[in-house]
């Protein structure tokens, strides 16, 4: 038997809720013609938890306090900005 070469990319069903659809369609639209590896896939997750579409349980004060603003599962009413997302998460 053949090993694969490739490992699947396995969203959660955060991910698969049709009420955020629309919304992961949004961010996946933002790679449009790249061909899925894993530093696309680490992109696209990143941009989902900037967006606040998906949301880490663990999270810094100043993060919790953006995305008190919306609703999970939404778009964050305030982006992360790189320089915070990458310092606190």
């Amino acid at each position: 038997m053949a090993v694969s070469q490739y490992k699947p990319l396995l969203f959660t069903t955060t991910m698969r809720n049709p009420a955020r659809l629309k919304q992961m369609l949004f961010v996946l639209n933002k790679f449009a013609g790249q061909i899925l590896n894993d530093k696309l896939a680490q992109g696209i997750v990143a941009e989902c938890i900037r967006y606040g579409i998906y949301r880490p349980t663990k999270q810094s004060a100043s993060i919790k306090e953006k995305w008190n603003t919306s609703q999970k599962g939404t778009f964050s009413k305030e982006l992360l900005t790189k320089s915070l997302f990458k310092n606190d998460c």
